[in-house]
């Protein structure tokens, strides 16, 4: 028997297994593209088990059809500041909004259209409550646990003359820590990670109180270079079936 036989015949009883136990077969020929996180916490960061990019890689790599392989990749906020700033580079970044990424009129990158509906939920603490109101006047005077590297456009003037105090943590879940024990006066809390964080933080829900208006709504984005405008393209189309999967659908509504 050639080696050429030996080796057609591994690969087919390899696919076999596969099929057998329900695993998806390789893309051999697969382009690999990065599918970027930033966020340190779920339900997005890569560590967790069933995070949102993970599965998001996932659903996009089985639709590929063997096209493209996306790969759920973390990177700190700065690194992504730093890999931006090239003009050929490549990847996906996913979960954006153009105003987090100075891009507000969508011309220095390629967006996708929006997937998800989101918004940061403003948490205090039961014994001193902070409510807010649009401009964020409501919030002078307090000291605000951010997260480093992130930009909170609805107050940036207020953080930038001083009269919101900002004290900035590696993660959300280190600036509710920071809240709960009183080093903060407030923390702004995504809505899809609000599940997670009522399982995981003990005594959450004696403790922590969610103002009656979000500080923000939006609309969570993928986006690339300007010279992969036809791999944005390509996920529009994906994106238009993932907005119809009802598993999905599910899995992506916020927790508020």
């Amino acid at each position: 028997m050639s080696l050429t036989d030996i080796r057609a015949r591994w690969l087919f009883r390899c696919a076999c297994c596969l099929a057998v136990w329900g695993c998806p077969l390789p893309a051999w020929g697969a382009e690999k593209v990065a599918l970027y996180t930033s966020y340190t916490d779920p339900p997005y960061a890569t560590r967790e088990v069933g995070n949102l990019t993970t599965l998001l890689a996932d659903w996009l790599t089985r639709h590929a059809e063997g096209r493209y392989e996306f790969v759920a990749t973390q990177l700190p906020r700065r690194r992504m500041d730093l890999l931006l700033t090239k003009p050929d580079w490549d990847g996906v970044v996913a979960w954006g909004n153009p105003v987090w990424f100075n891009d507000e009129a969508r011309q220095r990158y390629a967006w996708s259209q929006p997937y998800m509906q989101d918004s940061d939920l403003v948490v205090s603490r039961k014994d001193k409550p902070v409510e807010y109101e649009t401009g964020g006047h409501t919030l002078i005077g307090l000291k605000l646990g951010g997260i480093i590297g992130h930009r909170y456009a609805e107050i940036e003037p207020l953080l930038n003359s001083g009269q919101i105090v900002r004290d900035d943590a590696v993660s959300g879940e280190q600036s509710l820590r920071k809240l709960q024990h009183g080093r903060v006066d407030f923390c702004f809390l995504q809505a899809s990670a609000l599940p997670y964080f009522r399982r995981t933080l003990p005594g959450f829900e004696e403790w922590a109180r969610l103002a009656r208006e979000p500080r923000a709504r939006y609309q969570r984005y993928l986006f690339a270079s300007k010279k992969q405008q036809a791999l944005i393209h390509y996920l529009d189309l994906q994106l238009e079936l993932l907005q119809k999967d009802p598993d999905w659908q599910a899995v992506l509504k916020p927790g508020r």
